[in-house]
């Protein structure tokens, strides 16, 4: 005969999948039943932490505990004579230049993010720095290819 089973979890919690005789996700799910049966409703926690830690003068908006699946955007926010440089994800390396100054992602569990800022006049003085070595590499080829 068939048997419907239904797993309900409790409060922080989802439904993760069957396990034992019935494997799947499907809830509620329909089981022959032939003979004794073993089954186990298996749950995981259903809230997750997103935190956001920042390095430099800046804010970021949109860390705390998000529902599985839910989407959530992190916003990156300098304060007055400082630039957003980048995202770094725990155990990765910082994405330079990062474009926006938000982060969207799908929560699938903990997420822990780092948005670094810098001074604008530090960021200055590296672009410039990288100006007068660009042309003082020119005219040292443009010298070299003239005699």
């Amino acid at each position: 005969s068939a048997a419907t089973l239904t797993a309900t979890p409790n409060n922080g919690y989802v439904f993760k999948d069957w396990s034992g005789d019935l494997t799947g996700t499907e809830n509620p799910a329909t089981v022959t039943v032939n003979e004794d049966m073993t089954v186990t409703a298996n749950f995981e926690v259903g809230r997750y932490a997103v935190s956001a830690t920042v390095v430099g003068n800046g804010a970021v908006t949109g860390a705390g505990e998000y529902e599985k699946g839910a989407q959530v955007t992190l916003t990156a926010t300098a304060t007055a004579d400082h630039v957003f440089l980048g995202w770094k994800a725990t155990g990765s390396s910082y994405v330079w230049p990062e474009p926006a100054t938000t982060k969207s992602f799908t929560v699938s569990g903990d997420h822990s993010h780092e948005a670094k800022f810098t001074s604008i006049l530090g960021r200055i003085d590296a672009i410039d720095s990288v100006i007068v070595e660009s042309r003082d590499l020119l005219r040292n080829d443009h010298s070299s290819t003239a005699e």
